[in-house]
């Protein structure tokens, strides 16, 4: 890794602030508060990960989820089933296709940030990748993603404790991404905080916990990981999914006021239960933001 800024436009610069104590981020790449300065990796990926972790319960540390979480790190390509599989591909993508639809009725001409980006798959829907802004914690999953997308502007950062001033953002998505955070009200306060005070969170969900999801996970993904990779892929997910989309939708409604829903693939059957995938949008109301 390096620290030249040179890979960095200055807009994405105006953007950022120190994950620790929240100053502004000088060239090259400083923090002009509490003096750390971030590295920026061969690929320019700025890294500006806090120096302290969330310390997590002890199911992290099951062996399976070790290797799995490993992999990510060494070619995420190689793991979302979505890129192999067409249906599974148009499972996955139905999410991203109706909250890009909400998001180009509504947005205006402010940056947006993909939270939990991972390898890209939202970028796809882009019509201008220099307004909108990955963020990830894994270095693997944003490599993929910059080889798919080298004019994609992405930062190494953490939901918790996101790498951005206050206000920065017009829109925020977060596209199968909550259900993985175990601190999920501390990631919701930071879209809180670096949305505009109008601002829009577009949230795509799989159906955790209901029925359908549970059973085609069964006939699909867990067997194909448990052939490749010998995971136990159910107690995997146990811990990786460690959120419900029923938990994800009740905390999401107690930060931000909820204006439009859908399911996939039966919307006229809005059951969890029933269906694959979840489609949110929310709004931040001048309160909301004047109180962060």
């Amino acid at each position: 890794m390096t620290n030249s800024v040179s890979a960095i436009n200055s807009e994405l610069l105006s953007l950022l602030a120190c994950p620790d104590c929240r100053s502004d981020i000088v060239p090259p790449l400083h923090c002009s508060g509490c003096g750390r300065d971030f590295p920026i990796t061969e690929e320019g990926i700025p890294c500006l990960m806090p120096r302290a972790s969330r310390v997590l319960p002890a199911q992290y540390a099951d062996p399976d989820y070790v290797a799995y979480h490993a992999l990510t790190e060494k070619d995420a390509a190689d793991l979302y089933y979505s890129e192999k599989n067409w249906l599974f591909r148009s499972i996955h993508h139905s999410a991203h296709r109706t909250l890009d639809a909400w998001f180009r009725g509504r947005h205006r001409q402010g940056y947006a940030i993909d939270i939990g980006c991972g390898t890209g798959d939202h970028f796809l829907y882009a019509n201008d990748l220099k307004k909108i802004i990955g963020v990830d914690s894994s270095i693997g999953s944003l490599r993929v993603l910059l080889r798919k997308f080298p004019s994609a502007c992405v930062v190494q950062g953490d939901a918790y404790t996101l790498p951005f001033r206050q206000s920065a953002f017009d829109a925020a998505f977060s596209i199968y991404n909550l259900e993985h955070l175990w601190f999920l009200d501390d990631a919701l306060k930071e879209v809180q905080r670096i949305l505009l005070s109008d601002g829009s969170f577009y949230v795509g969900l799989p159906a955790e916990g209901g029925l359908a999801w549970t059973l085609g996970r069964k006939i699909s993904t867990e067997r194909m990981y448990k052939k490749r990779y010998g995971f136990d892929y159910g107690r995997v997910m146990q811990i990786e999914h460690c959120n419900t989309a029923k938990k994800v939708i009740d905390r999401c409604a107690a930060h931000f006021s909820s204006a439009r829903r859908t399911f996939f693939p039966l919307p006229l059957l809005p059951l969890i239960s029933c269906n694959l995938t979840i489609s949110l949008e929310y709004h931040m109301s001048k309160a909301q933001g004047d109180n962060i």
